[in-house]
């Protein structure tokens, strides 16, 4: 007898493994997320830093970010 197709059984077992798989991936998928997350926000709060610097170097005082943020810089 010619058999074609997947028994119940191989279907049940190729799920299991991939929920097992899924399991283990997903929270270091959720790591990896935050760690960049982490990476960016430093890049950026160095960017804004640097920023700062400069507008004290060119105008003699320091300001806060906000303000900071919406002088125009000369390029």
């Amino acid at each position: 007898m010619n058999q074609q197709g997947f028994s119940l059984i191989e279907i049940m077992v190729v799920i299991a493994i991939i929920s097992i798989l899924s399991a283990i991936a997903i929270p270091g998928y959720q790591s990896y997320m935050q760690k960049q997350q982490l990476l960016m926000y430093s890049r950026l709060l160095s960017h804004i830093k640097t920023v700062l610097k400069y507008v004290a170097l060119i105008e003699g005082v320091y300001h806060n970010v906000m303000e900071a943020m919406m002088i125009s810089l000369p390029i």
